[in-house]
């Protein structure tokens, strides 16, 4: 039998920096794999090239100028496309990157990674094999454990704490916001990878995102924990 080469990953380039973008689709296109199927600088145009399809990949840009990058987002999917879409950018801030995640995207690079790893994370996407976020800090190691633990509610303090644990801070840092002292901060964060069942701040911070968002972000950063709590 002949031998059966590697599915083609139709691709849509969205990025309003015309020689960027024409970098990117050359060297895509040198890879067996991957066949660029439209390139576009503009919310429009993109939609315009998913709805010819069919369209597998779309890698946005969420700085189009004038315009938002996430609004293709939204748009595309009330159209009903169901390919993956890939966040290409110079940088987005923690709590952008978790919104473009939740709003549908599968993946977000940092414009300054290598093509070899944006090639790899493409295939990953493609083939369905979880990629997590460079941007959100998460780790592969132990991922498997992360969303087994039956989910429990957690108390005031330790909503607050995983809040500030999620935007980077140390112990330190957070009994201070706060206004607890060290070793509470601490106690807060026991008692949370008891409940939740991880090892790691970067496995907690994956969970909170995934599975207690709606009682994390309820609590704004810096407000002080209530006695008792």
């Amino acid at each position: 039998m002949p031998e059966v080469g590697p599915r083609t990953i139709r691709i849509v380039l969205v990025d309003d920096h015309t020689l960027f973008r024409n970098a990117l689709a050359q060297d895509l296109g040198k890879e067996e794999d991957f066949e660029v199927a439209g390139a576009s600088g503009s919310v429009k145009e993109a939609l315009e090239l998913v709805k010819k399809g069919p369209v597998d990949m779309v890698l946005l840009d969420v700085d189009l100028g004038q315009e938002e990058g996430g609004e293709f987002l939204r748009q595309a999917r009330e159209d009903g496309f169901r390919g993956k879409v890939i966040i290409v950018t110079v940088g987005v801030h923690y709590w952008e990157a978790v919104r473009l995640l939740r709003s549908g995207a599968s993946a977000i690079f940092p414009k300054h990674g290598t093509d070899e790893s944006l090639f790899r994370m493409i295939r990953d996407v493609a083939s369905g094999r979880v990629t997590p976020s460079p941007m959100a800090g998460a780790e592969r190691t132990g991922e498997e454990t992360i969303g087994r633990p039956e989910h429990r509610t957690l108390t005031v303090r330790q909503r607050q704490v995983l809040r500030l644990v999620v935007e980077g801070k140390a112990n330190k840092e957070i009994a201070v916001d706060l206004g607890l002292r060290e070793s509470q901060v601490k106690e807060a964060l026991q008692g949370l990878f008891l409940k939740t069942g991880v090892r790691t701040r970067a496995q907690l911070t994956r969970l909170a995102i995934e599975r207690y968002w709606d009682e994390v972000a309820a609590f704004p950063s810096g407000v002080a924990s209530p006695p008792g709590s």
